[in-house]
This record gives structure tokens, C-alpha cells and sequence, in this order.
């Protein structure tokens, strides 16, 4: 009976009236054309750790966002048609991975960790993400009755009306009546459209004046027609950007320093805020001089490659710190946790001089191509979860000069390649610390100090004194640790926790019943009466990898997309 289906779209939400609902339905029916099961109700299932972190990630509106959820079209029976989904956006394109299945084994997949479901590329991702995230389990119960239309010329045009949207944190089962907290007035309805690219197809379609926007008119949710003159970066270059001096306050909620071309800055000072990158160029970003506070961003600075050789630069992101991405970057979300890009030779960061600070929650540098360090002074604090790593590359690594430290998680750390010149050694701890890292040689000198922003338990050094068959000391907080650099690049440790996984276990399946955050569920009270083989998920150990390979392919691949996305309303 399983059925994958994928889907690549943007979607736009606008909060309306019962009269602009009244007025857009009148005028549509010109261009729409009402759904063959008319209005349904939508009954769904949301997942979450125990400490909320995907809703928490998408009410921070970050760039990348996801969800996992269980859908069934009105109330459930064991056999029921079930959808399981996994929704991803990025950059505020939607990509949607959904496996069909009966309702009785979605659940015993979803929250008993059994193997219910047909095996697949979609099953593989599903894996990989529900082993990610510790103690996923359904947290919030959510249905609404539905109204959807498609485009009569585009069928990739969609239109749906929700109302009577009820919420609810206990009785968490699809099969449990219909009931809940209302989430809008009486009058309200929730428009969302959804448009394969962005837009195509809805230009004739100018809604009435008095339509309501989401969020009281939301950048994200408008028409791109109606916005592309309009520009929210800060500095905005078509071609080539130079900036020799003066002092820069940009606050913006796109780019602060945006350029098609190269971006160059020789000197002077900038204090920089926004909601996506603090400097991008589609071409290269240059930095020779000046002083750069980059306060808050989703990346720090982004473009095809980077070339580093003076200045102060202090960066504070959301996600990347320094990032050399080459080609469309929403191909990155392919994967969990961390750039899914192939080596791009065309992508690559230089430090050669400066001094660079990075603390990011994402990755601190990453390199979708080569890094290559020979000068300047270089401190990043990593994530503090095994999906990104302080150090992140594609290509090579080579460093042969400056000094480095770079803490974060070792899931997804990295070291310098065997063509350096100049020692660097990586360190693996076995428990997390918070607290300053400082390098001893021999005899007590201390060569280089750097206290991270958060918990770390992997460490990069690299500085001129490390020389190979020499002994130091490394201090982090109160412990100590004796190394000899058996090589002039040196790991020392074992890597505590798998990529992606942010804990080292596979997570156990929560309870379907009321949430009270406590995934330990041992005697499965609260879970549902299950025909045949309900149980629990089997047991791992701490540092285990998730089984099975890291999904391959990117969400947007239509090697199994239909050349029609079912109906909303289909059952």
C-alpha cells in the first residue's frame, strides 16, 4: 500500500476574514477550480524533542527549517490511508517527502521504532532524522477543516482555505475524537497558496485590495511580483563592490552587504545586523582591511570563494560563520545537519592575514571546496550539536601558517590535511567542557588561550611551536590532558558521537498519549493498543552511528516526483 511521493514548491499564507475569504472565492473561480472531495477535515500529528527545538527553530525563523508529522484525512482507524511526512524549507522554498501507509503502522514506526513501513530513499531519510533528534515524539495534535482548489490552466497552483483550526498537547492519537483549543476567531480562515516556482502562473491573479497578509504583511508570505522591486539588504551591488573606508550601521533584515559581482573591503569600520547574510557576493568576498562587527546573522560572510589577508573580523551567526559555497546553495538540503554540497573547485577560502573570531551554531568555517590557512589569527566556537562542526570542508585542508582554535562537537569535526607544514592537532574529549583552552609546551609556556562561547568536546590547534614528536599539555577548564604529536597533524581521541546525531543514540519513540516532556515511557502505558507486533525500539549504545547510510540526493531530485501532486483532499 506505501506510496512516496516528493514535492518542491513555495507556499504563502495569508490570515483572512470570512468577507475577504467571501470576495477571493467569488474572484478565483474564474482561475480555480474547487477540489474533487471538497471540504475535508485534516487531522495531524506534530513531532518534536523533548525540549521543543523544531518548533523553536521554525518560531526563531530560521532560514533552514523542518518538520516531521503523521496526517490522516478525518478521524483514524487502524487501517486508515496515513501520511507520513517530513517537510523541509529553505531560503522559503518548501520540500516535502511524504510515505503513504495504514494509520497502525505509521504509528508503530513513528513511536515504537518498528520496521511497519516499506523500505525506500524517503524511508532512509525518515531514519536518519527521527535518529537525530533525541526523543522525538508526538507533541502537538492539530486539525482543521480544509477547502482546496487547484489552478484550471496550472495544476501545480493550489489554493486552500483552513478553518476551525483545533490544537491540542494531550490525547495525542489520530484515532482519539476530533476536539481541541481553537487556534482562530470564528471569522478567520488561514489561505495558504502553493506554486512550484514561486509565482508563474498567478500573474494575472490580483487578489482585492483589502486581501489579509500573514503576520501583518510578512515579507516572506507576499507575491514575488508584487515585492521584486523592492529591496531589504542594506548595501545592494549589481556588479562589483569596493569599500575603502568610513564607518557602516546597517541593520537589515536581508543582507547587510549584498553584491552580484565581487565584494572588497579595504578598510573602515562596520557594525552589521540582519536576518540572512552579514556580507554575500555571488563572486568572491575579499577582506584586506578594516574593522567588521557582524552582531547577528543567519551567515557571516558568503560568496564563491573568500580571500582573508587583514583586518578585524568578529562574526556572531545563526548558521555558517564563513561559508564558500558554490552553485545554488539550496542543493544543501539534501542532507541532515551540515552542507550536502559535492567538492566545487570553484569554491574556497584563503586566510592569510587578520584576525578572524567566529562563534556560530552552525558550521564556523565551512568550505564547500578547499581551505588553505598561511597567516593571521583564527578562534571559532562551533555548534554545540554533532550536525555541524567548527571546521567543515570538501576539498582539501592545508594549513602552514597563523594560529588557529577552533572548538566545537566531534561528530562532524574535521583536522587539517598530511600537505600542511604547520603542526596541527585535534583533540577528542570525552566529556563536554565550557570552559578556556590553553596550550602548554614542555615546559609550562603557554602558546596560545581561547575560551569558547559553549560546550565543546573536540578541539583544533594549530600554531607555529607544535612540531611533530613533541609533548604539550592541553587545559580545558580544570582537566588536563598530556599529548605527543605522533605526526605533524595529530588527532588524539575518538570521535564521541556520529555525525548528525547530536547525542551519540538512537533516539526511543514517545508515548501517544498526553505529552508531559518526559520521553521515558519503559512500561508503554500511554501508548495505544496496536494490532500485532507493537513493542519496543531496539536498544542502542552511546556512540553508535544510526544504521543504514546517510540519505544520498537532494529533496528538489524528481527521480520520484509525480507530474501531478495529489490533491490535498485526496484520500
Amino acid at each position: 500500500m506505501a506510496n512516496q511521493t516528493i514535492f518542491k514548491r513555495y507556499e504563502y499564507k495569508y490570515l483572512l476574514t470570512a468577507d475577504q475569504k467571501k470576495d477571493l472565492q467569488a474572484y478565483m473561480e474564474t482561475y480555480m477550480k474547487p477540489d474533487t472531495f471538497g471540504r475535508n477535515t485534516i487531522c495531524n500529528l506534530y513531532f518534536d524533542t523533548p525540549d521543543y527545538l523544531l518548533i523553536r527553530r521554525s518560531i526563531e525563523g530560521k532560514v533552514y527549517k523542518e518538520k516531521i508529522r503523521l496526517r490522516t484525512y478525518g478521524r483514524a482507524q487502524d487501517d486508515s490511508e496515513a501520511f507520513i511526512e517530513l517537510k523541509k524549507k529553505y531560503k522559503k522554498v518548501v520540500y516535502k517527502r511524504r510515505i503513504r501507509t495504514e494509520y497502525a503502522d505509521a504509528v508503530r514506526y513513528l513511536c515504537q521504532g518498528e520496521d511497519s513501513i516499506e523500505h525506500s530513499q524517503i524511508r532512509r531519510e525518515l531514519d536518519y532524522a527521527m535518529q537525530m533528534y533525541q526523543g522525538i515524539r508526538p507533541a502537538v495534535y492539530l486539525s482543521y477543516e480544509r477547502e482546496a482548489f487547484y489552478g484550471r490552466d496550472d495544476h501545480e497552483l493550489r489554493i486552500t482555505f483552513d478553518q476551525n483550526i483545533l490544537w491540542r498537547t494531550t490525547q495525542l492519537d489520530l484515532s482519539a475524537p476530533v476536539y481541541g483549543r481553537p487556534l482562530l476567531e470564528k471569522n478567520q480562515a488561514l489561505m495558504e497558496i502553493k506554486v512550484g516556482q514561486g509565482g508563474p502562473g498567478m500573474s494575472d491573479m490580483q487578489p482585492p485590495q483589502d486581501a489579509g497578509t500573514e503576520n501583518g504583511g510578512n515579507s516572506e508570505t507576499q507575491n514575488s511580483s508584487t515585492t521584486e522591486d523592492i529591496s531589504t539588504k542594506g548595501i545592494k551591488a549589481g556588479g562589483d563592490l569596493l569599500l575603502k573606508d568610513g564607518t557602516f550601521t546597517i541593520d537589515f533584515c536581508d543582507d547587510s552587504l549584498h553584491t552580484n559581482g565581487n565584494l572588497s573591503i579595504c578598510g573602515g569600520t562596520y557594525t552589521l545586523s540582519t536576518g540572512d547574510d552579514g556580507m554575500h557576493a555571488d563572486g568572491a568576498d575579499q577582506v584586506y582591511g578594516g574593522e567588521i562587527t557582524i552582531k547577528t546573522c543567519y551567515e557571516g560572510i558568503k560568496g564563491q570563494n573568500m580571500e582573508i589577508s587583514g583586518g578585524t573580523i568578529d562574526i556572531t551567526a545563526s548558521d555558517d560563520g564563513l561559508n564558500a559555497a558554490g552553485g545554488n546553495d539550496q542543493s544543501g538540503m539534501g542532507g541532515f545537519g551540515g552542507d550536502m554540497f559535492s567538492a566545487d573547485e570553484d569554491a574556497w577560502i584563503t586566510i592569510s592575514g587578520g584576525t578572524v573570531t567566529i562563534d556560530a551554531t552552525g558550521d564556523g568555517i565551512d568550505s564547500n571546496g578547499d581551505l588553505t590557512v598561511s597567516g593571521g589569527n583564527i578562534f571559532v566556537s562551533g555548534p554545540s550539536d554533532n550536525g555541524n562542526g567548527a571546521l567543515d570542508y570538501n576539498g582539501t585542508a592545508t594549513i602552514t601558517g597563523g594560529t588557529l582554535v577552533a572548538a566545537g562537537m566531534s561528530g562532524m569535526e574535521q583536522n587539517f590535511g598530511s600537505d600542511s607544514t604547520q603542526g596541527s592537532l585535534m583533540m577528542n574529549l570525552t566529556d563536554n567542557q565550557s570552559r578556556e583552552i590553553t596550550l602548554e609546551d614542555a615546559d609550562g609556556n603557554t602558546l596560545v588561550s581561547y575560551t569558547p562561547m559553549r560546550e565543546y568536546n573536540s578541539v583544533v590547534i594549530s600554531c607555529a611551536e607544535l612540531s611533530d614528536g613533541s609533548t604539550y599539555t592541553i587545559h580545558t577548564g580544570e582537566n588536563s590532558r598530556e599529548v605527543t604529536m605522533e605526526g605533524l597533524v595529530y588527532t588524539d581521541g575518538e570521535v564521541t558521537n556520529a555525525p548528525g546525531q547530536g547525542g551519540g543514540q538512537k533516539p526511543q519513540g514517545g508515548p501517544m498519549g498526553d505529552n508531559s516532556g518526559d520521553s521515558d515511557n519503559s512500561d508503554n502505558s500511554d501508548r495505544p493498543t496496536l494490532p500485532q507486533g507493537q513493542g519496543n525500539p531496539p536498544d542502542t549504545q552511546n556512540g553508535e552511528r544510526p544504521q543504514g547510510d546517510a540519505p544520498q540526493g537532494n529533496p528538489g531530485d524528481s527521480s520520484n516526483e509525480q507530474t501531478k501532486e495529489e490533491s490535498d483532499g485526496q484520500k
